[in-house]
């Protein structure tokens, strides 16, 4: 399971979020990405996080690849340097082959500076080389009506459910999420998230899914 848990620590949200079994993906994004400086409720939050065995990833925009490498990397050791986060969350990721270069720069720095997981989310399915670059590659990330008919390549069927994310919004109730997961699980993808949020709100990120309990259970067995 990956969370982009988009809120701020601490209050209930993150509370919840922290319920889920280890070890759950959590997308932590402070002021899109780490910030200027350290928050103290943040360093609480992921102490507790690590303490039940959760995974903190770091949220790092990209713009496409228009965003200067360096203003990436910057991000990347802000992580490190502020939260002791070494794992990235790569957003708005280019889905075109002619970009491979440079995300195969900010994954290899990322790893160089100790990431283990890193995150690209191009929020479709991108060019074949992108599953070179020793990532998890979120496939989808679109509303529950879209995902009734994703249209997924069938060579996407060779590549390990592992490295294949999707993430899905908009996803009306407990029945149409248990669907949703089955159907990850169908298309061979391996790691995932369902939630409620988007339907009237331009951010389905703000909050966590009246289901989260069920969600998180499903995807424990």
């Amino acid at each position: 399971m990956i969370v982009p848990a988009y809120f701020d620590p601490p209050g209930r949200l993150w509370t919840k979020a922290l319920t889920a079994p280890a070890p759950t993906i959590l997308i932590a994004n402070p002021d899109n990405g780490p910030g200027p400086r350290a928050e103290a409720a943040y360093e609480r939050m992921i102490t507790h996080a690590r303490a039940g065995g959760h995974l903190l990833i770091g949220y790092v925009y990209t713009g496409s690849a228009a965003r200067p490498i360096a203003s990436v990397e910057r991000d990347i050791g802000r992580w490190a340097q502020f939260y002791d986060i070494r794992d990235i969350f790569f957003d708005e990721v280019s889905q075109s082959a002619a970009q491979l270069s440079y995300y195969r720069t900010v994954t290899d720095y990322a790893r160089s500076h100790g990431a283990t997981v890193t995150v690209l989310n191009p929020g479709t399915v991108p060019a074949r080389g992108y599953f070179s670059l020793g990532a998890i590659v979120v496939t989808f990330e679109d509303t529950y009506a879209a995902y009734r008919h994703p249209g997924f390549p069938g060579w996407l069927r060779h590549v390990p459910a592992g490295e294949q994310a999707n993430i899905v919004y908009a996803v009306p109730n407990t029945a149409d999420a248990r669907a949703t997961l089955t159907a990850m699980h169908r298309h061979g993808v391996g790691v995932g998230y369902v939630t409620g949020a988007g339907q009237n709100s331009s951010n389905p990120y703000a909050s966590l899914p009246s289901y989260y309990d069920s969600e998180t259970d499903w995807l424990a067995r």
